[in-house]
């Protein structure tokens, strides 16, 4: 039966050793009791009030009144020192230090006093070396700034301390203390510098006692100082203890079994000394306290048995974390991520993890998911390239109740064996049989083999629920490696050139894959007729153009891990079939950190966009640091793309163009951080006075054209939502040209279709006004009026339509559209030019203007684009980085149109 010491008095008592399993010593005063090694699996000690008995309490804070009496004597006699020794030029250079010390220690923490003591040293040694000092003053320069910082540290010390140990009060009365001691020792003259030493220590005392991260140490420090004598669960078994609303300062936990021990509601667990535990993170500690963690980062972090009943997680991310033998019950953890977490033995019972990622969790038998709340899941973190498919589950609709439950529990009794480059039966197979030897009390049976794509291939391996799964893994991909190596060795043998055969293998070895994958694909997915896409296969190839073209291809990558194929292909002239190149581009995670860091500052300038001001938009950045950023991007690009794997590339263009040639550049690639780069800083393209640069998508078609007649150049000006933008200069401008111009004011969503779908068909589209894109670049709308925004889907048939019938050019004259570029692409639209980032009215409207007449005078598509973006330079004074913000976005299966060519079809 267990024990009832509920509301009871038991201050100094020892438990120390007993078994105290479910024991009630709820509202009971356990103040200085011994806990040690006690077994308390299920006890309750809610509202228990812990820590220190007052005599304990009363002891300690005269320690601290005592450590502040040695602070102010230390800190008077290092003022003192530098007073009555040190009058000369070391001792400004002495009180330079101990300014530094001063400042750096509220601004970085106590890191900066011991930085501050090995400075003053080395500049004491150097003074007595190079005799630049007396060997008094070249020894009492550091020893000073000893003095000061150790007197810093005990007062902090005595303060920190006296707060843990009795209550603010008492701190305050300690720094008095110090202060006075201070005093004393040293007189007013002399005691005013070391009063200062002693009113940061008091400051660093305070700060480190309301849990300031940079100022833990102290804490620990007078947290252990402060224990001593408190209430001691030291080594306790304390699985499953309830803490809800008890008192714990001064309670040690050192050592104690903490898994699934509730400290809802706990109070003064700041002043907990607590070790190695789960609960050393202040973050850590918050949360099981509060319960609430609701959007808050706890990225790889040791969760391992916190007891999380009813917690607030929604939209928290645990990536990585270690949550095994914790429990979630009832827990909210609606849009978590959960990707890489370790949930071994988590109980999850009736929590709510609707729009969760599970992407990789790690679950076994034990597992807890009875009655879940789950209307939808996500496998993936991060969406497939090129996609926004995070592999929802279910793929659409909701989960019934119950379902969610059922599809995870069949999940824990599979090994899914996964080939990221195929699978080589011949090592498969004699794996697998060897594995079933290994485990021969283990039934173990294939389930299925599914083909993901990209040579990967998953088997799913069908064990028993309780069978070592990690076992049996590691034994399978031991033997599966052993069977690759002897057969690499058997090939080896058979030829004189083993390189030769090795690349010969491996390539029978892809082709093999590859007919596997064919025929899984067939007995996994039901007869389904897909058309097969000739005209984007032959599209580059029957590309008509005088013109010089390189596209160069960044496909599997990235800017964090580095794009390992990096191809170009270049065409001269009106070569039919190109040449091609192969390098490769290093990680570069820099570029990306210091590109969002330009686009911040540039969003925060205060200018006139063409885009819908957020709200509280920061005003008055210095364009000077844009200014700085900006070049250290282009420096930073320029080191990556000279890198050598880049090299090949870079000379092989070289030795093809002349510096006079004209070069049309498309970077092909659906990384969005790759498409905003500002990729015609890069020396090649300065170098080249006739090359420009534009983006693609790695997918491309040429739309087949109906045959339309038209008499002059036709061009629709779409003038926008205008509001706070001038779109009077820009309707001028199009009626300065010689083209027949449509012209439609702030349209409705039936306007606009109507004209889209003109019977005539348009040569050129014009979009003024505003424009948006979403974070990610895939989705970007346009503001037609004061109420309709529109995304391109909105007006796909119509687009469809007027593509078909001869649109080359679509302009949107207005920010951030990269988005709006992603999705006209997949129209396959010919040429499209947008600016990457918010345009300010001024240089739009610059832009449109220069880049018309240009073209209109006859110069090709991608120079008129050149000439008028360099020309956006002369705006920089007082519009930074403008010259950046224009972009060709080509189809690459198009031919760029001329005015001419344009005037006669």
């Amino acid at each position: 039966m267990s024990q009832d010491f509920s509301r009871k008095n038991l201050r100094g008592r020892s438990f120390k050793g007993q078994d105290l399993t479910g024991a009630n010593f709820s509202y009971a005063d356990i103040r200085g009791a011994d806990f040690s090694n006690a077994i308390l699996r299920g006890a309750n000690f809610s509202y228990a009030k812990a820590g220190l008995q007052h005599h304990w309490a009363i002891f300690l804070v005269i320690v601290s009144f005592l450590l502040a009496r040695v602070s102010g004597l230390t800190s008077a006699i290092a003022s003192a020192w530098i007073y009555y020794v040190l009058i000369n030029v070391p001792t400004a250079i002495g009180l330079i230090l101990l300014a530094v010390f001063f400042v750096s220690s509220i601004r970085k923490g106590l890191e900066a006093a011991i930085w501050a003591v090995a400075v003053a040293a080395i500049v004491g040694i150097a003074m007595a070396v190079t005799g630049t000092a007396t060997l008094p003053v070249a020894v009492g320069l550091p020893g000073a700034v000893v003095l000061f910082v150790s007197g810093t540290v005990l007062a902090a010390l005595a303060l920190a301390g006296a707060v843990v140990a009795s209550a603010a009060y008492a701190g305050v009365a300690t720094l008095i203390a110090a202060l006075l001691a201070t005093l004393v020792y040293a007189g007013i003259k002399v005691g005013a510098v070391a009063s200062l030493f002693v009113l940061l220590g008091g400051y660093i005392g305070w700060q480190a006692s309301v849990g300031e991260p940079k100022f833990a140490l102290i804490r620990k420090i007078a947290t252990a100082f402060a224990a001593t004598g408190g209430t001691s669960f030291r080594c306790a078994d304390l699985t499953d203890a309830n803490f809800t609303q008890a008192t714990l300062k001064c309670t040690k936990f050192i050592g104690a079994n903490l898994t699934r021990t509730l400290f809802y509601k706990a109070k003064k667990m700041l002043f907990a000394r607590v070790g190695k535990s789960i609960l050393e993170p202040v973050s850590i500690r918050t949360l099981l306290v509060t319960g609430n963690g609701q959007y808050k980062s706890y990225v790889g972090v040791n969760l391992r048995g916190a007891n999380l009943i009813g917690a607030d997680l929604r939209g928290a991310n645990l990536k990585g974390s270690n949550i095994s033998e914790a429990t979630f019950q009832e827990a909210n953890l609606e849009m978590a991520n959960l990707a890489l977490t370790e949930a071994i033995g988590t109980d999850f019972s009736s929590a709510q993890i609707t729009g969760a990622c599970i992407e990789a969790w790690n679950i076994e038998s034990n597992t807890n998911l009875d009655n879940v709340d789950c209307r939808f899941i996500y496998l993936l973190e991060s969406p497939k390239a090129g996609t926004d498919d995070r592999e929802r589950r279910p793929s659409s609709g909701e989960f019934a109740p119950g379902d969610f439950t059922k599809l995870f529990q069949a999940v824990l009794t599979n090994i899914d064996l996964i080939f990221r480059n195929g699978v080589d039966w011949k090592a498969f197979i004699p794996a697998f049989q060897q594995m079933q030897v290994e485990n021969e009390d283990t039934e173990l049976t294939i389930q299925s083999i599914e083909n993901k794509g990209d040579g990967v291939v998953v088997v799913r391996v069908n064990v028993p629920p309780d069978s070592n799964k990690e076992k049996i893994h590691r034994e399978f991909t031991k033997y599966y490696e052993l069977g690759i190596k002897a057969i690499e060795e058997k090939y080896q043998a058979k030829l004189e050139s083993k390189d030769q055969q090795i690349i010969l293998y491996r390539q029978q070895l892809i082709l093999q894959n590859s007919q596997m994958e064919r025929i899984l694909d067939v007995l996994a997915k039901p007869a389904v007729n897909v058309p097969v896409n000739e005209s984007e296969v032959k599209a580059i190839a029957e590309r008509q153009t005088a013109v010089n073209l390189v596209v160069l291809t960044l496909a599997s990558g990235d800017l964090e891990k580095g794009f390992p194929s990096v191809i170009a292909q270049i065409w001269t002239g009106s070569d039919r079939l190109p040449i091609q190149g192969v390098g490769k581009l290093p990680p570069a995670p820099n570029i990306s950190v210091l590109y969002e860091k330009w686009q911040s500052i540039y969003h925060r300038l205060e200018l006139s966009y063409r885009i819908k001001k957020q709200k509280n938009q920061i005003s008055n950045i210095s364009k000077i640091e844009i200014y700085q950023i900006a070049e250290e991007l282009e420096d930073l690009l320029n080191k990556w793309l000279n890198s050598e794997g880049f090299g090949v590339i870079d000379r092989m263009l070289r030795e093809k163009f002349n510096r006079s040639d004209e070069i049309q550049f498309i970077i092909q690639s659906d990384n969005i951080n790759v498409r905003r780069l500002p990729w015609h800083l890069w020396d090649f393209i300065k170098s080249y006075r006739k090359a420009e640069i534009a983006l693609s998508s790695p997918f491309y078609d040429r739309t087949l054209k109906t045959a339309v007649t038209r008499n002059r150049i036709r061009i629709l000006s779409i003038l926008g939502y205008d509001r706070g933008i001038d779109v009077d200069r820009d309707k001028q401008l199009l009626g300065q040209l010689d083209a027949e111009t449509a012209l439609i004011i702030t349209p409705s969503r039936q306007q606009l279709d109507a004209e889209l779908w003109s019977e005539e068909g348009w040569d050129i589209i014009c979009f003024s006004g505003h424009t948006s894109s979403e974070m990610d670049g895939s989705t970007g709308y346009i503001y037609i009026n004061d109420t309709d925004k529109l995304s391109i889907p909105d007006l796909k048939n119509a687009l469809q339509t007027a593509i078909a019938r001869g649109l080359q050019i679509a302009i949107f004259n207005s920010c951030d559209g990269l988005g709006l570029a992603n999705q006209l692409a997949q129209l396959h639209i010919p040429q499209i030019i947008v600016f990457r980032e918010p345009v300010p009215d001024r240089v739009a409207q610059e832009f449109l203007k220069n880049f018309l007449t240009a073209f209109a005078s006859g110069k090709s598509f991608y120079l008129a684009v050149r000439e008028a973006r360099e020309r956006l330079q002369s705006l920089e004074n007082h519009f930074p980085c403008a010259s950046w913000l224009p972009v060709i976005c080509q189809n690459p299966a198009e031919v760029p149109p001329t005015w001419r060519s344009l005037q006669n079809p």
